[in-house]
């Protein structure tokens, strides 16, 4: 029978090949740090800010802004431009996304969503978060079917995006979730976007030596 020494060394190097085909990270945080890492925004403006993040004074974080009139609102990421937040997340056994927004400037009243998927299989959280204004508040959602609607596709099923998550989003919605995110006017920041395992699969990260990162609210 193996070691047990051997044993950790075998699911180790698992983790490390698993890791390598389902992109997604668990326990990866988004802090900013470095930059918007493929982070992006279109039609609505994202700034890297280099002060005032979650974490203090000298926090970064993104800005999402509205800029003088009211446009779609929201914040992307893709399997092309940061494969740390995408990819398989069924695989990777996460199963809760935490992250801390702002209302920035005066309170507009935004209803934020998270919604994760593939253009033929997206699907939006059911509940709105509205953080006050320049406050930092930190939220997190369970993964499950119940707490999302599917918003584009209509053939896909919410195991498969799951699985086959090529990007995610924070976006405007004040209404039901729809394809698109809902038109309005304000700025938000976002940061700490932290991709949560179960408890099972953290604790074979922390066998195999991998450091979840946790951020500590100032």
């Amino acid at each position: 029978m193996p070691s047990i020494r051997s044993q950790i060394a075998i699911s180790c190097a698992m983790i490390a090949c698993a890791s390598f085909s389902y992109a997604a990270t668990p326990g990866y945080v988004e802090t900013f740090e470095s930059g918007l890492n493929g982070w992006g925004s279109n039609p609505s403006v994202i700034t890297h800010v280099l002060t005032n993040g979650a974490d203090g004074p000298s926090d970064p974080f993104a800005m999402i802004e509205g800029v003088d009139a009211p446009t779609e609102l929201l914040i992307r990421a893709s399997t092309s431009s940061n494969s740390d937040v995408t990819g398989d997340y069924t695989a990777a056994g996460i199963t809760q996304i935490s992250f801390e927004l702002n209302e920035l400037g005066i309170d507009d009243g935004l209803a934020i969503r998270i919604g994760f998927g593939s253009l033929g299989n997206f699907w939006v959280s059911n509940q709105i978060f509205d953080p006050s204004a320049n406050t930092w508040e930190q939220y997190t959602i369970d993964l499950v079917e119940a707490n999302f609607t599917e918003v584009f596709g209509g053939l896909g099923t919410f195991d498969a995006a799951m699985s086959n998550a090529q990007r995610i989003q924070f976006r405007l919605d004040f209404d039901a979730p729809g394809i698109m995110p809902d038109v309005g006017q304000g700025d938000f920041g976002l940061d700490n976007v932290t991709l949560i395992p179960s408890p099972a699969s953290a604790s074979i990260l922390a066998l195999g030596g991998v450091v979840i990162a946790r951020r500590r609210r100032r």
